[in-house]
């Protein structure tokens, strides 16, 4: 059943292996992330200008030539917790997305070390900066606690905030900054969605659903003991995918938003 994933494919390396889902989106062909970035590019709503919510330098940052995206999922509580999906997103001269996914807690291993390199290989690059939605509060932090369990360096103490450090924009900060301005109520990723791209989630998983999805998926059953049938757990697991695409096909949007408004 595991390996049924829709258009997954297995990655391998030294520690094990794990499932990739990923979406190339270009030209004209790429409804989803055209259709989606051209309402950004298009008009951006509330005032023409407001005042600047961000330095020079995070500016300068938005509009680099090469951005990768990324948000993770996990599974479990406290210490005992593990990430199964880090989903990426990749914006240059087109976009691409990638969903990392690890069909049970073995594979969290591959899954980071895939990760790491990938972050590694990126802040090497020139003109290159990381982009995450409250990364500083949660992705970095859970990130760099897994990688350390793992046995993983990433930085002088282990954390991958210190690695990307100087190359990385958390968007929720800049939001709250400019939120009075732009009339929001609040900063969710699903309001900004709303509100400001256009773009309601239609038949999406809630994240609070998600861990108790891929609980059922691990076990075939729901934390109460009854039997879920395969092809149900199967499309739950197919829907969690599509919300981390979402989530970072919205970040990518919502830096176009950025570069299009008339800050002050």
């Amino acid at each position: 059943m595991k390996d049924r994933i829709k258009d997954s494919e297995v990655v391998t390396n030294d520690y094990g292996e794990f499932l990739r889902i990923g979406r190339d989106y270009w030209g004209e062909d790429a409804k989803l992330v055209s259709d989606y970035i051209a309402r950004c590019r298009e008009a951006v709503r509330g005032p023409k200008k407001i005042s600047r919510g961000f330095s020079a330098d995070v500016a300068a940052a938005l509009s680099k030539g090469k951005m990768l995206f990324f948000d993770i999922e996990n599974y479990g509580f406290g210490g005992s917790s593990h990430i199964f999906t880090i989903a990426l997103g990749m914006l240059d001269k087109g976009a691409r997305t990638e969903v990392l996914f690890a069909r049970d807690p073995s594979e969290e291993m591959p899954m980071l070390h895939y990760f790491i390199e990938l972050l590694n290989a990126y802040k090497k690059a020139n003109d290159c900066e990381f982009v995450t939605y409250n990364g500083d509060s949660f992705d970095l932090v859970k990130l760099s606690e897994r990688a350390r369990q793992n046995g993983f360096n990433s930085g002088s103490n282990g954390s991958l905030k210190e690695l990307i450090d100087g190359q990385h924009v958390d968007l929720l900060k800049i939001f709250r900054k400019i939120k009075g301005e732009l009339g929001l109520p609040d900063v969710k990723l699903k309001t900004l969605e709303r509100m400001l791209l256009d773009y309601t989630r239609i038949g999406d998983i809630s994240s609070r659903a998600i861990p108790q999805a891929y609980h059922e998926y691990l076990y075939g059953r729901t934390a109460q003991g009854k039997h879920i049938d395969e092809e149900q757990c199967l499309g739950k697991m197919e829907r969690i995918i599509h919300h981390n695409e979402i989530d970072v096909l919205t970040m990518m949007a919502l830096v176009i938003y950025l570069r299009n408004m008339d800050f002050e």
